[in-house]
């Protein structure tokens, strides 16, 4: 610093701490020149020396009063020690007596026993300038009496003062003499390369960082966190492989052209493109909050990232919350977020001047935009939040519920309340944000609300209830497919709303209120799909973004030009139907214009008045024939362009700063112009573009700055010269069948990936081509007609060397060592002499081994290749033996299909195989320790000679696909014995029903199975139906697209889990066809041949039927008994129609459990024998049911009846006949529970003979027994 040493300032500062006429010091100075670590070196030698009684800190980058300040010093003196204890405090602490409590613990620490001149200090880190220190001190005051006032001392930490001067700052504090100010300047050019030096330390070894090191002081200008923030990201880079190559180059570029600030940029930029999908949503998101708004408690960044879609789709809050925290730590382990003291997170001044372009490839689009929204009010935002009990809220107990102003949660958490008690305690709610609701949620009272979230609503029909709550700044009505319409009134008013995401698959129209909100900056209608035409946005003055993504049906926009959306910063139309755009002339903020799936889009109009437009997406927008030469004459901010796909056949020429330039596809394009003015061009891409024959320049070599560069199925018969490409990492040529030549590549050292599969017309390669990439990585020359492989780099780097197909090949390249390769495919490399396996020994990384089709006769030990995961050796027809494969403990694919192998050494270490294909191993008769094989999904036995059916399938239970053996040398099949079938088997080919059968012990088959080909092959062969599958248990797990349920395999054909499953349905144990199907089936579809011989059925987690009479009662002829669980969209069991009148006179036994939207057990006009052979009823929640049987409904056979959690149930039977008239003489049981609104039985009951129980129903008197 400009102004001494570390060391001087320090003194200087400790000084005034002890004067006793000294009671404030604020250090003041730009952002991240290193105020708090200042503060952090002044706390640790007040330490040191003993000087103070306490040292309390206190962050003030957010809403800032007085109960803020007791409450932090109060958490740090344990008056209350944690978060967690405050949540279980009956009541918030009252500030008279937080005040009291802080002023007595004081006083026991200034103990007249510890001696010595001291202090109590306060650092107060990062205070606002619109905050005087003299109001923090007079609060500070009020914890001490009056005399003892000077005990006190402050440290203040705050940026400068842009309105005044240091001097002016002085001079304003002196005139009370009790405040003196120091002012941090930046680091001199030594200070600061020492700064980085310590802080880089020597984890990147073997580099020389000269240069990069002046290129630091320069662009850091000498602010600390500029300059730690830069150490942290090259740290990070130099943990990776690859980030070590890419540090290597620009240190060299750095070094050669002396333009070292550009070449850092680079370093960052590559630092940020690191990041995962997720992570990266989560970062672009944090550039845009902190950009506007100070530092934030980490549960309330993890709450944005929640309500802004950048974790994806939210099943769980907890999950999110977790994936959420993952993703935080992992941004402050990379550099790119701090935390400080409390939790509080914060952006660094150097992170936050990247650009958003760096992220454009995501066109991630924030779901409300609350950074934005909330920018220039004052609000406490979500204030104190926390995760618990599968929610995320305000920071309280349950017996305050009151207090709780932010509440996110998931529909399912909500079933377990009752929503008009749970929301009736919540007055002072502000943010409320549901995920997948269930059911309606009483929302008009709520009219503090502020924010409105309601993801995922598939059950909402109408939103009409929300249309009073005036203060809603932001809100969310997505995913509600019920939805048709939207009244028109619904935001009249909301006279402040800001952000709208009505993403809505079937409204055809927005209501006309929503146009008239003019404070209106976020409008988010992605996925309306049925929306046909956009009404004027004419006055939405204050529009920032639109987002019209995936509204396929959208044709018109009634606008003629945009001119009034002067703030305009996103355009999103992307896949509609949209054939031109309004006129965008002058939006002066426009950055991004997403286009995308465009496919009647014809012209563009003109741009040349956006002069900030960084991205322009055109891809697929397929009747765009040319843009306008003059239209992005001036557009210097432009960075990504893509017309891939398009119609165009030339390229405008006045586009010189481009960085990315995409032209996949375009099919009309025959001749790329010359690129000479894109000296920035990073990325050129002409994938696909089959009609390109000409490239204009001979020479790309003016690009020294393209690192991929794409011409992959192109016609083009010769490349330009890339000799000059001197950082070129990627070259895909991949399917350029006229290529015939390479230009010399030797001067592309820094190339890693060099694709030139599917050049069936290239057959030689320079030898000399190779010699000098050393840091080439992947090497791909599939389907190329070349006959010996070029001399490679030594030492080689190479970690995927692909040649399949390559008919010709005879020779690998000689003597180079090939230990660092991951993969190596030499499949259908015919020509190829016999492989000896000593060339495997050094690869000790190798995890994809394919020699498929080569002469390989005989693999010796394969012990040194622990990291191996494939191995393919298909249709090497000279291999008759397979050595010891015990050491390859990660192998996934075991292929040797075709070979003359007889013998499969022992697999039991092999735990981790997925896939084993023995197709056609004619010689393989048996197969032993098949069952260890836990995790195994393919197994192909087909054309193998095996003498006994492999039984052993039971225990897999992974196993999704089987081919069978011709089974005509199988003597006989014991199906009592099989417990458990993959979803495919070629049971067509395995001649399986020609064979003699035997059914075991039982005589009757019990297994578990996905999907429904079984059931198809079954319909094929109906006789099995009455013979094999006479008597039969059988459970059907989820669709594969619902993901796996390894434990629904592992034991629902079990005899124990079979029998307590009964008797928790209670169905008869005896039953003799039971069939259970749990997922989202479209039943009947594929059930047909064994619903038909079904007596007991069972429906789980089925969100497709909406009523259980849909599967037929044609289909259902046997049905005695059926078990509904977690049927999301059904709303009654049976229908109005004939058909449901039939399945109902058959019940004897209904179970309903967990069936959020069921309204009645039956609909429409069913007559009088509906139930009429019902004998055992039971509901558990149903939470929308209010009445269980009307009078045309009742089930005279009825014995028992179980009712629980049903949170709307008032009555069992609703009977409108005269009393005495409707009875139900043979009904013994009745059991009642936690049914909160349940009046009346509804009818008379012989008490005599009534077994009746009830717990924790309120409204219900039990003596009153006649309704």
């Amino acid at each position: 610093m400009a102004s001494g040493t570390v060391g001087k300032a320090k003194e200087e500062i400790l000084q005034w701490l002890v004067d006793g006429n000294v009671t404030t010091v604020i250090l003041t100075g730009k952002h991240g020149v290193g105020k708090t670590t200042m503060a952090r070196e002044i706390h640790n030698l007040v330490e040191q020396e003993g000087l103070a009684y306490l040292i309390l800190w206190v962050h003030l980058n957010r809403k800032y009063d007085e109960r803020i300040l007791h409450e932090k010093i109060a958490q740090q003196l344990s008056i209350f020690s944690t978060a967690e204890k405050l949540e279980d405090d009956d009541e918030e602490e009252k500030l008279e007596p937080l005040q009291q409590k802080i002023t007595k613990k004081l006083g026991e620490l200034k103990s007249p026993r510890r001696g010595g001149k001291k202090f109590f200090l306060v650092i107060a880190d990062d205070v606002p300038l619109k905050l005087n220190d003299e109001e923090i001190m007079s609060q500070l005051y009020t914890l001490v009496p009056w005399y003892e006032q000077n005990f006190f001392k402050v440290l203040i930490t705050r940026r400068e003062n842009d309105q005044l001067t240091t001097d002016e700052l002085k001079k304003k504090h002196n005139q009370n003499g009790k405040t003196r100010i120091y002012q941090l300047s930046p680091l001199d050019s030594k200070e600061s390369l020492t700064l980085f030096e310590e802080r880089l330390k020597t984890t990147i070894s073997g580099l020389d960082f000269k240069q990069l090191s002046q290129a630091v002081v320069e662009i850091s200008k000498g602010i600390p966190a500029a300059i730690i923030t830069i150490a942290e990201a090259l740290k990070y880079i130099g943990q990776h492989e690859s980030g070590i190559s890419f540090l290597k180059r620009v240190l060299k570029d750095a070094a050669s052209d002396h333009e070292s600030a550009y070449h850092l940029t680079r370093l960052i930029y590559y630092w940020c493109d690191m990041l995962p999908d997720s992570m990266a949503n989560c970062f672009l998101h944090s550039l845009q909050f902190f950009r506007r708004h100070g530092g934030v408690h980490h549960n309330e960044l993890i709450a944005h990232w929640i309500l802004e879609g950048c974790l994806g789709r939210v099943d769980q809050i907890q999950k999110a919350y977790d994936d959420g925290h993952h993703v935080l730590m992992e941004l402050i382990g990379r550099g790119m977020l701090k935390r400080q003291e409390d939790d509080v997170v914060v952006m660094e001044g150097t992170v936050l001047s990247i650009s958003d372009h760096l992220c454009s490839h995501l066109n991630w689009i924030a779901s409300l935009g609350l950074a934005n929204v909330f920018e220039d009010e004052k609000w406490e935002r979500f204030g104190r939040i926390t995760p618990t009990d599968d929610m995320i809220k305000s920071l309280c107990s349950r017996k305050n519920w009151e207090q709780v102003s932010t509440l996110l949660i998931n529909g399912k958490r909500l079933c377990r309340e009752d929503a008009k008690t749970f929301y009736q305690s919540m007055q002072e709610l502000q943010v409320l944000a549901v995920f997948n609701p269930l059911f309606p949620l009483p929302l008009s009272k709520m009219t503090n609300l502020r924010v409105l979230v309601l993801r995922g609503c598939d059950a909402l029909e109408n939103i009409g209830d929300i249309r009073d709550l005036a203060n809603l700044r932001a809100c969310e009505l997505s995913g509600a497919i019920s939805l048709k319409s939207i009244p028109d009134d619904l935001f009249f008013h909301m006279p402040i709303l800001r952000s709208v995401n009505l993403s809505l698959p079937n409204i055809k129209s927005l209501p006309t209120s929503l146009f008239s909100r003019r404070e209106l900056r976020w409008l988010i209608l992605r996925g309306c799909s049925c929306l046909e035409e956009l009404q004027s946005l004419e006055a939405l003055e204050n529009l920032e973004v639109i987002d019209l993504s995936g509204a396929l049906s959208l044709k018109k926009i009634q606008d003629d030009n945009f001119s009034s959306l002067k703030k305009l910063q996103m355009l999103n139309l992307s896949q509609s139907q949209v054939d031109s755009l309004p006129s965008i002339h002058n939006l002066g903020e426009l950055t991004h214009l997403l286009l995308s799936g465009c496919s009647y889009m014809r012209r563009l109009p003109s741009l040349e008045t956006i002069p900030k437009l960084q991205v322009l997406d055109l891809f697929g927008a397929g009747s765009l024939e040319k843009l306008e030469e003059q239209s992005l004459k001036d557009m210097g901010e432009l960075k990504v362009l893509d017309l891939s796909g398009t119609a165009i056949r030339q390229l405008p020429a006045y586009i010189s700063e481009l960085s990315h330039l995409y032209l996949r596809d375009c099919s009309f394009l025959v001749r790329l112009p010359s690129t000479r003015e894109m000296k920035q061009l990073q990325v050129l891409d002409l994938s696909g573009a089959r009609d390109l024959v000409e490239i204009e320049d001979q020479s790309l070599n003016h690009l020294r700055f393209l690192r991929i560069l794409n011409l992959s199925k192109s016609k083009l018969k010769k490349l330009p010269s890339i000799s000059g490409l001197k950082i070129l990492q990627t070259l895909i040529l991949s399917g350029c069948v006229n290529l015939v030549e390479l230009p010399h590549l030797d001067a592309l050292e820094e190339l890693e990936v060099l694709d030139l599969s599917g050049c069936s017309s290239l057959k030689v390669i320079k030898d000399e081509s190779f010699e000098k990439l050393s840091h080439l990585q992947k090497l791909d020359l599939s389907e190329t007609q070349i006959e010996f492989l070029p001399t490679l780099c030594k030492p080689s780097n190479l970690s995927h060397l692909l040649l399949r197909s390559c008919i010709n090949l005879k020779k690998l390249s000689p003597g180079v060592s090939l230990s660092k390769l991951v993969e190596i495919d030499l499949s259908g490399a015919r020509s190829l002499g016999e492989i000896e396996a000593q060339f495997l020994k050094p690869m000790s990384h190798l995890q994809i081994l394919d020699l498929s089709g080569t002469r390989l006769a005989e693999l010796q030990s394969l012990s040194e290749l622990k990291k191996l995961r494939q191995l393919k050796l298909g249709d090497c027809s000279l291999l008759k033996t397979l050595q010891n494969l015990a050491s390859l403990k990660e192998l996934e694919i075991l292929d040797i299909s075709g070979t003359a192998v007889g013998y499969l050494p022992p697999l039991d270490n092999c735990s981790n195989l997925r896939q084993l294909l023995l197709k056609d191993c004619s010689q393989m008769e048996d197969l032993l320790g098949l069952g260890k094989l836990s995790n195994l999904e393919v197994l192909d036995l087909s054309g193998t000679r095996m003498k006994k059916f492999p039984y052993e399938i039971q225990e897999l239970t992974c196993l999704k696909h089987l081919d069978l053996p011709d089974l005509k040398d199988v003597n006989e099949i014991d199906w009592g014995k099989i417990k458990h079938l993959p979803e495919e088997v070629n049971w067509d080919q395995c001649g399986i029903t020609k064979h003699n059968i035997t059914l075991g012990k039982s005589d009757k088959i019990s297994m578990s199975l996905r999907g429904t080909k079984f059931f198809k092959y079954l319909e094929k062969n109906p006789e099995l139906l009455e013979t094999v599958f006479k008597q039969f248990h059988l459970f059907v797990g989820p669709p594969k697209e619902q993901g796996e349920d390894r434990t629904f395999c592992l034991f629902k054909g079990e005899p124990f889990f079979r029998d307590v499953c009964f008797l928790t349905r209670h169905f008869p144990k005896d039953n003799n066809r039971f069939l259970e199907v749990s997922g989202s089936y479209r039943l009947p579809n594929g059930f047909e041949s064994i619903l038909k011989h079904t007596q007991y059925f069972s429906l789980i987690d089925n969100d497709c039927i909406s009523f259980l009479s849909d599967l037929g009662a044609e289909n259902v002829p046997a049905m005695r008994g059926c078990w509904i669980e977690k049927c999301s969209e059904m709303k009654s069991i049976l229908s109005g129609e004939d058909g449901g009148s039939r399945m109902g006179r058959n019940l004897e036994v209904l179970w309903i459990s967990n069936v959020p939207r069921l309204m009645s057990l039956g609909g429409g006009n069913l007559q009088t024998m509906d139930f009429k052979n019902l004998k055992h009823l039971y509901l558990d929640c149903c939470p929308m049911i209010e009445h269980v049987f009307y009078s045309s409904q009742m089930p005279e056979n009825l014995e028992t009846i179980h009712a629980k959690f049903c949170k709307r149930l008032k009555t069992l039977f609703r009977c409108k006949t005269e009393a005495g008239s409707c009875t139900l003489q043979k009904l013994l049981t009745v059991r009642l529970f936690e049914l909160p609104e349940f009046e009346s039985l509804g009818m008379e009951f012989p008490s005599e003979k009534l077994k009746l129980e009830h717990g924790k129903c309120p409204m219900f008197v039990s003596s009153n027994l006649d309704g």
